[in-house]
């Protein structure tokens, strides 16, 4: 009965993703909660449910991302099979994602090659001299923060121009992802964020002073942030990577902003947060095509097991001697056939002192046994 209830939702599932007359944000939102069940399938190594959630996803009109490609083709491979695992993946390496997958580098010597696309190689150097102004610039932001703030907006610019010119391109391979663009657009939202600070706060600039330019500074660009959500529709931008630009600008999703306090970093076990903070985190969350947070914390507490023997967090505190191994470790994990559940999974707390983290790092560890 319930394998007949599990194919009934299936199919309706399957049959809502193919209606011709929605537009490109609904089937992507039906995207999204596919590839959402597929994880939660997953986390549960029930891989017979998540092919058939793998089947719904990819009947529906959505170009499908490079994490659902490499999740599917991991699958493959532990079902059995290995000819549908090995297309997949040397997509993925033709593709240049070799670096954020290194399990595909295993098999690099069974795959055809192919002629690189001319377009894209002269766009991905563009992106590294974007990425190469953007860093002079910002080596020096702490003595001329207004030239810093100049060279990131021309920089937005040139990216957009780029986009532009990929997003609608069918036989375009670029993606942001494997770009060096990930930087400048950071940099773009992190004055976003800025921003706003010194609009609300005039106590802010008083406090950082090399802010004050930004007081009759525009720093806010429609249509590059249009764009953004484009290529993420096309494919072309991770829905987490985008998640992360606007979390830099202090947009409260309940994903990782790629800055860590030393290495107190865990999740928030929704077990012992408010509901009207998790109904926030929902919201926020849904309006960028994310899961649920309590889907998320699932998906956090399966990514840690598989990384550290079959415990949740155990590194919350780490000593200066164990980090290298556990980089080492980490490293490694990364490079076998494991599926990416939740690529980044700590939820960063902004302490005051030491102290304050270890305390708090401390009573979050003892409520998952307790």
């Amino acid at each position: 009965m319930k394998h007949f209830i599990l194919l009934l939702t299936v199919f309706l599932i399957t049959y809502s993703c193919i209606k011709p007359e929605e537009g490109l944000e609904q089937r992507f939102l039906k995207y999204t909660s596919c590839a959402n069940q597929t994880e939660l399938c997953l986390c549960e190594d029930d891989f017979e449910n998540a092919k058939m959630y793998f089947d719904s996803l990819f009947l529906i009109d959505v170009k499908v991302h490079a994490r659902e490609k490499y999740n599917f083709g991991v699958l493959s491979l532990k079902l059995g099979d290995t000819s549908q695992a090995m297309n997949v993946f040397t997509d993925l390496y033709q593709k240049n994602y070799a670096k954020k997958y290194p399990f595909i580098k295993k098999f690099s010597s069974e795959y055809s090659n192919v002629e690189s696309i001319q377009e894209d190689e002269e766009l991905y150097k563009k992106c590294d001299e974007i990425l190469k102004t953007d860093q002079i610039a910002n080596g020096k932001k702490y003595f001329d923060n207004e030239e810093y703030f100049r060279v990131v907006m021309l920089n937005v610019g040139k990216i957009k121009q780029i986009l532009k010119g990929v997003k609608d391109n069918e036989y375009s391979n670029f993606s942001i992802n494997t770009s060096a663009l990930y930087l400048p657009i950071v940099h773009y939202y992190q004055f976003k964020g800025l921003k706003k600070r010194v609009s609300k706060n005039s106590s802010f600039v008083s406090k950082f002073p090399i802010y004050k330019h930004l007081e009759n500074k525009l720093v806010y660009d429609q249509e590059l942030e249009t764009l953004l959500k484009e290529c993420m529709f096309k494919g072309k931008l991770c829905r987490y990577t985008l998640a992360n630009f606007q979390a830099m600008e202090g947009f409260k999703t309940g994903n990782i902003v790629q800055y860590q306090f030393n290495d107190y970093s865990v999740v928030n076990n929704p077990k012992y947060m408010k509901d009207s903070i998790i109904e926030m985190l929902d919201r926020n969350r849904k309006s960028l095509f994310l899961e649920s947070y309590s889907d998320y914390f699932k998906k956090a507490v399966y990514t840690s097991k598989m990384e550290n023997e079959g415990m949740v967090f155990p590194k919350l505190i780490l000593d200066i001697e164990d980090r290298e191994q556990y980089y080492k470790d980490k490293q490694a994990w990364r490079e076998a056939a494991n599926f990416i559940i939740c690529s980044v999974y700590a939820n960063t707390f902004q302490f005051n002192d030491d102290e304050q983290a270890k305390n708090q790092a401390k009573n979050l560890k003892e409520s998952f046994y307790n």
